[in-house]
């Protein structure tokens, strides 16, 4: 991965592997990363530079639950940092009532918008999914 990087460089990418707490990785090989490191390293290289509008399309899909926290966490830093807008395509239904601001219920079309309670509230949400959701973390 150093072959041919600068000094400047290597001290941006090392500051942005810290950022996502995974400066640690920086000498292995990605084909060596289990997939919620993966995923960090990737979002570090996304972030830099830092973009207005961030897209992730089910990005945490084979991480294990220690994994999505930390990339739902460090995401949510990302949004409150720099201000940044997100769009987040996730079928973890809990994730998202934990983590989203706003929730759009698509299928071919909107079919609810909101916040988390309320989009999981609406009877468009039980025909999709076929049950309704109860308190936070319960399903």
């Amino acid at each position: 991965v150093w072959w041919k990087i600068g000094k400047s460089e290597k001290k941006q990418i090392q500051e942005m592997l810290e950022d996502m707490n995974c400066a640690y990785l920086a000498d292995r090989r990605l084909g060596a990363l289990s997939g919620g490191e993966l995923q960090r390293v990737l979002l570090a290289l996304a972030t830099n530079p830092v973009p207005d509008l961030l897209i992730l399309d089910e990005p945490v899909s084979g991480v294990d639950m220690a994994g999505l926290d930390l990339f739902y966490h460090r995401v949510t830093e990302l949004r409150d940092k720099y201000h940044m807008a997100i769009l987040l395509v996730s079928h973890d239904l809990s994730l998202i009532r934990r983590y989203a601001d706003k929730v759009v219920l698509l299928d071919k079309t909107v079919i609810a918008q909101g916040d988390a309670g309320e989009v999981y509230a609406t009877d468009a949400f039980r025909s999709v999914f076929g049950y309704l959701e109860k308190e936070e973390g319960q399903v």
